[in-house]
């Protein structure tokens, strides 16, 4: 008997509507194992690139709160190497289209289009969550945290746009957000912080993988915090990898844990100012001790580095060279 499974069922549902906004589209079965039809090749007339299409359905959980829905989705191993082998030996956009199944009325189910980019800040959660408030204008993809405010925002209207459109509306925003918040201006950088600089919201941290790279990310701009000697040294990586960028000050180093070696060496610079070479960040100054002698060093907060001009160079060696100030610390010195 010729059954109709459940999966054919929704997967037939997500892949009408998406027909209904792209009519010109010729979809493509790409991978079918067993009751798993849910890969698709999509090529249309009007559309410069091709696509690939993931597609997962889970139904509604019950309404715990006034207004409020959510949704969750469990992405097996396997589904992840499918998505991750499509991404990699394909090389075109994935979309990961995910229908929201409302039980008690089919007709008010939802259907929320992810980028495969957007799938990846979630990947390594067995499970993701998708949620929905009334009135809203997004859905809500659940980040590192349950909290609505740091959840990642999807457009509800996604499902309405053909392809090329999705892809033409994310470049003018990205590109629109860049300007008002001058991302791209490689020559700002901002004070180190544990907040977003925009949202004020609390900052993600992870590591980049490739490079091990300590990043701090937040959800709700979907802006990607980097120090700035990690973005000097890996410029044009962090550029291709990452849409919207904001360098920031390096960690503050906490002096009491900078070990002795260190600390024992002088940085000399030509004349001393108020900003450090390598990290621009303010000076702190600090006492050295040669008994009866002592002088003032720049430190910079960022970097843990100690400055000294040529002049204060010379003193220092013939302070040093003294008989009673034999018993004090030996610095090195290294020209910047």
């Amino acid at each position: 008997m010729g059954r109709v499974l459940k999966a054919n069922f929704y997967y037939g549902a997500i892949l009408t509507t998406i027909l209904q906004k792209n009519p010109d589209a010729i979809p493509t079965l790409i991978l079918a194992d067993g009751e798993s039809k849910q890969i698709y090749k999509m090529i249309t007339n009007s559309s410069k690139h091709e696509y690939i299409l993931f597609f997962k359905y889970a139904s509604m959980n019950s309404r715990t709160r006034k207004n409020y829905w959510s949704c969750q989705f469990t992405f097996s191993k396997d589904d992840k190497e499918k998505l991750k082998n499509c991404y990699l030996k394909e090389k075109m956009p994935i979309l990961i289209c995910l229908l929201c199944v409302n039980t008690e009325n089919f007709r008010e189910s939802d259907i929320v289009i992810l980028k495969y980019e957007e799938f990846e800040k979630v990947k390594k959660k067995q499970a993701i969550t998708i949620g929905f408030k009334y009135k809203k204008h997004h859905f809500i993809l659940y980040t590192d945290t349950k909290a609505r405010d740091d959840g990642l925002h999807i457009e509800t209207n996604r499902i309405e746009k053909n392809f090329d459109d999705l892809l033409v509306l994310d470049r003018r925003k990205d590109k629109r957000i860049c300007e008002k918040k001058n991302l791209n201006d490689s020559k700002k950088v901002y004070p180190y912080s544990n907040k977003c600089l925009f949202c004020k919201k609390t900052l993600i941290n992870e590591i980049d993988e490739n490079k091990k790279i300590e990043l701090k990310i937040c959800r709700h701009c979907d802006i990607t915090y980097i120090g700035k000697n990690d973005y000097k040294k890996n410029k044009d990586y962090i550029d291709i990898m990452y849409d919207k960028v904001c360098v920031i000050q390096n960690k503050l180093i906490n002096r009491d844990t900078v070990s002795e070696n260190n600390k024992d060496i002088l940085y000399v610079v030509e004349k001393i100012s108020n900003i450090c070479p390598e990290d621009g960040a303010r000076y702190k100054y600090e006492f050295i001790n040669f008994g009866n002698y002592k002088d003032t060093i720049a430190v910079c907060p960022h970097c843990g580095k100690q400055f000294i001009d040529k002049n204060q160079k010379q003193n220092i060696l013939n302070t040093m060279n003294r008989i009673y100030s034999k018993s004090y610390k030996k610095y090195i010195f290294k020209d910047v």
